[in-house]
């Protein structure tokens, strides 16, 4: 009786807390290399407005020669995080 209860314990602790632990992070996603091709600084959001500089990014893909617009990114010192022919990384 007790290895039988034992194992619906197991049971039940595996479906209550096991199953629901999987990680859902985006799949799909893949990196790129690149260059920064244009800097452009850009409004920030009303909230960020006075204390940040936004700048967002160009960034030609070495693979394809493609260019892509990247998310404006928050900068505390008022200057680019990256210089203009800078090679980086980028995710979709």
């Amino acid at each position: 009786m007790n290895k039988k209860l034992l194992l619906i314990l197991i049971l039940v602790y595996s479906f209550l807390f096991l199953l629901p632990l999987r990680v859902f992070a985006q799949q799909n996603e893949e990196s790129f290399k690149g260059v920064i091709a244009d800097i452009k600084q850009v409004p920030c959001s009303e909230q960020f407005e006075q204390t940040y500089t936004c700048f967002q990014y160009t960034v030609k893909l070495s693979d394809s020669g493609k260019e892509e617009i990247m998310s404006p990114i928050l900068s505390e010192t008022g200057k680019s995080k990256f210089l203009e022919g800078d090679k980086v990384f980028v995710s979709f």
